[in-house]
């Protein structure tokens, strides 16, 4: 009975001391991708939590074989990002109270909540440099 309480104690004990889980989202963007093979976009926008408070995100995007349906995902690495309050006006004009990232890094601020930015990111793709804006949900 001691043992079964002593394990019981360290789970809890582990769980309400580990960190919090990091959460991931994959996000369609409309307007882009291969709207003859698959019926609609096949672009997308990948963020998730990293500890410290970190957002990591990319682009990437799925190439279907017209003739067989194999598909090939190609990753794009963020030549920039950043984080801007949900009041901030739209456009990469004024950078006042957003938060640069280095590539697609953001260092949120500790206690904030990646749903409480909109997120913009530009990267390189067939040789031009391409360019979206979201926002997380919970």
């Amino acid at each position: 009975m001691k043992r079964s309480l002593t394990i019981a104690a360290a789970t809890a004990l582990a769980f309400i001391a580990s960190p919090a889980m990091a959460e991931s989202w994959k996000i369609r963007l409309s307007g882009q991708g291969d709207v003859f093979v698959s019926g609609g976009s096949n672009t997308y926008v990948v963020a998730k939590t990293e500890p410290g408070n970190v957002l990591a995100v990319y682009h990437t995007t799925l190439k279907s074989n017209y003739w067989t349906g194999a598909g090939v995902w190609y990753d794009h690495e963020p030549t920039a990002s950043r984080a801007c309050p949900v009041a901030q006006p739209d456009g990469w004009g004024d950078p006042q109270g957003c938060i640069a990232g280095v590539k697609g890094r953001i260092q949120l601020p500790a206690g904030t909540n990646p749903t409480d930015y909109t997120i913009d990111i530009k990267w390189i793709e067939n040789g031009a440099e391409q360019s979206t804006k979201f926002r997380l949900t919970s």
